[in-house]
């Protein structure tokens, strides 16, 4: 027996055996069978507008709400100390935002010697929706806070004074058709 004409046999015949291994690659540069991720085009979106008042602010103030919903501007009066609204399935481009009106209810009456105004939120949240209607998280938004959010011991004098005819004016926001967000001036 030759052993070493028999090593060369095998030595060939496993080296032809693993010469096809050689040429693959261990992963998969295409993916294999998990499919590729889709891609997210934005097509909608959503608003939700926040806004809290203290009990004091409510008791002698009239307020009053006007916010966009799909390009209208509606108006609600606060009956609450809480108030929100959903603005869902707005089309691309879409517009939103809202503000506040408030002043000295006509009929009035201060029974106490001093309140407390407190704008407790202010917010407007949104969202960009894919064609097929997942929520792109990467454009949402949390809440922004209000100016002057907080006066304390105020006397009728002082109310009277300071909300005869006021405003808060929330940024407007605008979404364009790539699902990217700016802020913008709204004319109400």
């Amino acid at each position: 027996m030759d052993f070493k004409k028999m090593f060369k046999t095998f030595a060939a015949v496993a080296a032809v055996c693993v010469l096809p291994f050689a040429f693959t690659a261990c992963g998969d540069d295409e993916g294999g069978d998990e499919p590729l991720p889709a891609v997210q085009t934005p097509k909608s979106a959503m608003a939700a507008y926040n806004f809290e008042v203290s009990a004091d602010m409510l008791e002698v103030l009239d307020i009053t709400i006007s916010f966009i919903d799909k390009g209208v501007v509606k108006s609600e009066k606060m009956t609450s100390s809480k108030w929100g609204y959903v603005a869902n399935g707005l089309m691309l481009p879409a517009t939103f935002g809202y503000k506040v009106h408030m002043k000295v209810k006509d009929n009035a009456s201060f029974s106490k010697s001093s309140y407390d105004f407190i704008i407790k939120t202010y917010s407007t949240e949104y969202a960009v929706y894919d064609q097929n209607g997942k929520k792109i998280d990467a454009l949402s938004s949390g809440p922004s806070s209000a100016a002057e959010g907080k006066h304390t011991g105020l006397d009728e004098e002082r109310i009277r004074a300071a909300f005869a005819d006021r405003e808060y004016i929330n940024t407007g926001f605008v979404i364009g058709t790539d699902g990217k967000y700016s802020k913008t001036s709204i004319t109400w």
